[in-house]
C-alpha cells in the first residue's frame, strides 16, 4: 500500500530545520524535525512503508524490523492527523 500526502487537507512550512504541518479542516499544527521530517519528505505517492524504510536505511543505523515499526507508527500517527492517505 503505498503512501502519500494529503495534500488538499493540509498546509505545510519549512522553517530552519523543521516543518510544520496544518490539518485545513481541524486546524491542528505538527511540527516534523529529524527524523519525522526525513521521513516526511519520503512520502511521493510511489513508496510503501518497506520502501521508506530502505530509503532511511540509507542513511541512518537502524534494525529493518525497528525500522518498519518505527515507520509504521510514524504514518499511522500522520493518517490520524490527515496529514498522509494510504492507497
Amino acid at each position: 500500500m503505498t503512501l502519500r500526502k494529503a495534500t488538499s487537507r493540509l498546509a505545510e512550512t519549512e522553517i530552519d530545520d523543521e516543518i510544520v504541518l496544518m490539518n485545513i479542516d481541524t486546524g491542528h499544527f505538527h511540527a516534523l524535525r529529524n527524523t519525522g521530517l526525513a521521513i516526511w519528505k519520503l512520502i511521493d505517492g510511489t513508496r510503501d512503508i518497506n520502501a521508506l524504510c530502505d530509503a532511511l536505511r540509507q542513511s541512518y543505523a537502524v534494525d529493518p524490523d525497528v525500522c518498519a515499526i518505527e515507520v509504521d507508527r510514524f504514518i499511522n500517527l500522520m493518517v490520524e492527523a490527515g496529514f498522509v492517505e494510504r492507497r
